[in-house]
C-alpha cells in the first residue's frame, strides 16, 4: 500500500523516533515545503474561551512566519495577536511552518477548520469577515408548542464541546422531542436568560458559568440554568428532562 505503519506506544516511547525519522523521509522524497517569507497563513485548530484572557485561539502554521502584532483574520473574526504561545504555554515572538500555536488578540471565538491569514490593516481583516450565525436551528421563539418539546440554549467551554454536545444529543432515542434554540463558546450572558425565559427554554451549561449580569437576572425570571462538568452527567440529565416530557404527554 501507499501508508506506512510503524508501531508506536506513548507510554514506553516505543516507535516514536522511528516515526519521527519516517516523516522526515517522506516529506523529503515529496518535496514538501513551505514558504518562510510570506505573510503567515494556516487552520484554526480548536478554540476556547477563558475568563482571565478571553478568547484563546490554537493555529496550526502551513505558510510564512506568524508575529506578534500581527493582524489575524478568519472568516468569522479578526483581531491584533498580543500573544502566542508554544504547546506548553511557554512565550514566542514568532511561530514557523508547521507549528501548532495558541494565540490571543482575536476580538471572538472562529469555528474548528476555518482557514486564517496575516492582514496589512485591521479594516482590510474585518471586511474579509463573513456572517456567522449562531443559532443552529431555526426555531420561533414562542413558548407555545404543539408538542412537548425540550428546548435548549447549550453554552460550552470550548468548539469541540459543543459539537460533540450535538452530535450526541442527536443520536438520543428522545432526540425528537429536543430543540436546540442556540450553541455558543463562552459564559452564560444576559442574552442567554432573556432567549430561554422569552421561549422557555433550559440553558445546559458545560464547563462554563455565567456571569454576574446573567445571574442577577436569573433570579429575577424562570429561566433554569444547569451546568455540569461531565458530560455524561449532562446526557442523564436531558434524558430525564425528556422522559417527563414523554410522559406528561401520555
Amino acid at each position: 500500500g501507499q501508508v506506512p505503519e510503524i508501531e508506536t506506544s506513548a507510554k514506553n516511547g516505543q516507535g516514536v523516533d522511528d516515526l519521527l525519522n519516517l516523516i522526515l523521509l517522506l516529506a523529503e522524497m515529496e518535496d514538501l515545503k513551505a514558504n518562510y517569507q510570506c505573510p503567515a497563513e494556516g487552520v484554526v485548530l480548536e478554540s476556547h474561551f477563558g475568563r482571565l484572557k478571553g478568547a484563546s485561539i490554537s493555529l496550526l502554521i502551513k505558510q510564512g512566519r506568524l508575529k506578534v502584532g500581527d493582524i489575524v483574520g478568519t472568516d468569522s473574526t479578526y483581531g491584533r495577536l498580543k500573544e502566542i504561545l508554544d504547546w506548553q504555554g511557554k512565550d514566542l515572538k514568532e511561530a514557523l511552518p508547521s507549528q501548532p500555536v495558541k494565540v490571543l488578540g482575536l476580538k471572538s471565538l472562529p469555528a474548528a477548520g476555518e482557514p486564517f491569514k496575516v492582514y496589512s490593516s485591521l479594516e482590510e481583516a474585518q471586511s474579509q469577515i463573513k456572517q456567522k450565525s449562531l443559532v443552529t436551528e431555526n426555531v420561533p421563539l414562542s413558548a407555545e408548542s404543539p408538542e412537548k418539546i425540550l428546548k435548549l440554549i447549550l453554552k460550552a467551554d470550548a468548539f469541540s464541546s459543543l459539537e460533540a454536545l450535538q452530535k450526541i444529543i442527536h443520536e438520543l432515542k428522545s432526540a425528537d422531542h429536543i430543540r436546540i434554540l442556540k450553541t455558543e463558546v463562552g459564559d452564560v450572558n444576559q442574552n442567554d436568560v432573556q432567549m430561554a425565559a422569552g421561549s422557555q427554554a433550559q440553558i445546559i451549561g458545560f464547563r462554563v458559568k455565567a456571569n454576574p449580569t446573567a445571574l442577577s437576572l436569573l433570579k429575577r425570571t424562570s429561566a433554569p440554568l444547569k451546568s455540569f462538568l461531565v458530560i455524561y452527567d449532562l446526557l442523564d440529565y436531558i434524558r430525564e428532562e425528556t422522559e417527563k416530557l414523554t410522559k406528561e404527554k401520555v
